[in-house]
């Protein structure tokens, strides 16, 4: 019985390799379906011979919502990881295993072939003439062919493509007057370029061509860039071997004028690749506002991004965190001194301690001065948050009581 439990195991194991290595070699390192008129999804995995959870499992990772599938939806595949996933396009519709990775600052080969399960020695011959046969590192922004790549069938993707395929991303807000002025192409050209009317409502997360685009793009185009000089409230971010000096050159203008507006940065030589910069003119009410420029792929700054401590007043935001924790401890041990000293001492004291002591007095006559401490901070936590306190007391007291009375019956 084990044994054959064994080898059920076994060819289980062995079929889901076999799907896998047919799905990476059909749709590449990151497989994707593109959805086609008359598809529904039972047939889809049919078709592919996978289960239809998994493709559930694996667009739901992804984002994409399989409920009510439309032509051109693209659905994620087992195998499709969304943190190495997001940086890879495909260069061909009809052939989705042609697929490139956009190198990242910070990226090295070695990384990259970890990520997707190969080997430095196998990216570099797939980009031989990209890295001159080993003795040349990528660049940011660079494509980098991967495994599954076919030099005869699939069309090269590289930057001669950048200026003629751009692709926008819509975002929130976002309308065709508001993206034509900020990527300096003509309204109506865009308009019909994607086939939309002055009355078309852009839908979220839409892949919006920009002019320029022809049919001999790839599909999935290039991230647009965003113009430096189109944008208010412009942040950079520094590339490798970049400098202030580096960007006060690009943007016209000057060292000073950036540290001004970058206050948290006292010490420049500490920028790294990747960090962010705001570019003068920069005031306070960009805070919150700031739109990254010439970056692919991206015109809005992370969310967590501190703005190098300009605040919208204009001050930077670090000096006022030491004054809050300095005054709150000292408040702490002042505010129980000043209220028990101008208890007794105010008008208003006096007249409140005689209501409280004729309750305290009749029982202990003897020890007076005992009563008095205890009943003075009864009255004063009734109306005050601290009452939670001999109300939690009482119900313990009466909560013990119950419990002796239980025990009692119990062993009784």
């Amino acid at each position: 019985m084990a044994t054959r439990c064994l080898g059920l195991l076994l060819a289980l194991a062995a079929c889901t390799a076999a799907y896998a290595a047919t799905i990476k070699e059909e749709f590449g390192v990151c497989p994707r379906y593109t959805v086609k008129q008359g598809d529904i999804l039972f047939d889809i995995a049919k078709k592919l011979g996978v289960e239809q959870e998994k493709i559930i499992t694996a667009s739901n990772a992804c984002g994409v919502n399989t409920t009510n599938l439309q032509i051109g939806q693209e659905l994620c595949l087992p195998g499709y990881i969304v943190a190495r996933c997001q940086y890879v396009l495909r260069t061909d519709p009809d052939r989705p295993y042609c697929q490139v990775y956009t190198f990242q600052l910070g990226d090295t080969l070695k990384a990259v072939a970890d990520k997707f399960d190969t080997t430095e020695a196998e990216l570099t011959k797939l980009n031989s003439d990209y890295l001159a046969g080993g003795s040349q590192l990528p660049k940011a922004g660079q494509y980098i062919r991967l495994p599954g790549w076919n030099q005869k069938e699939c069309r090269d993707f590289n930057d001669n493509d950048r200026p003629t395929c751009q692709v926008y991303t819509v975002q929130s807000g976002d309308t065709i007057t508001t993206i034509s002025q900020r990527y300096k192409v003509d309204a109506a050209e865009t308009l019909a370029l994607n086939n939309l009317t002055a009355d078309s409502t852009l839908p979220l997360n839409f892949r919006l061509k920009l002019p320029k685009w022809n049919e001999s793009c790839p599909a999935e185009g290039v991230p647009a860039v965003l113009p430096s000089d189109t944008v208010q409230c412009r942040v950079a971010q520094l590339r490798m071997n970049e400098n202030l000096s580096v960007l006060a050159e690009r943007y016209g203008t000057t060292i000073s004028a950036i540290q001004a507006v970058n206050p948290a940065v006292t010490d420049a030589t500490k920028l790294q690749p990747g960090d962010y910069v705001n570019i003068p003119p920069f005031g306070p009410e960009c805070v919150g506002q700031g739109q990254l420029v010439d970056v692919a792929g991206a015109s809005t700054v992370p969310s967590d991004y501190n703005y190098n401590g300009l605040q919208r007043g204009g001050t930077p935001a670090e000096p006022a965190q030491p004054t809050e924790p300095a005054a709150s401890p000292s408040t702490a041990p002042v505010l129980p001194d000043d209220t028990a000293a101008p208890a007794p001492e105010p008008g208003l004291g006096p007249e409140e301690a005689p209501a409280a002591s004729p309750v305290g007095a009749p029982s202990p006559a003897a020890a007076e001065p005992s009563p008095l401490p205890e009943l003075s901070p009864v009255p004063s936590p009734v109306p005050t948050p601290p009452s939670s306190a001999p109300l939690s007391a009482a119900a313990s007291t009466m909560l013990a009581a119950v419990l002796a009375v239980l025990a009692a019956a119990l062993l009784g």
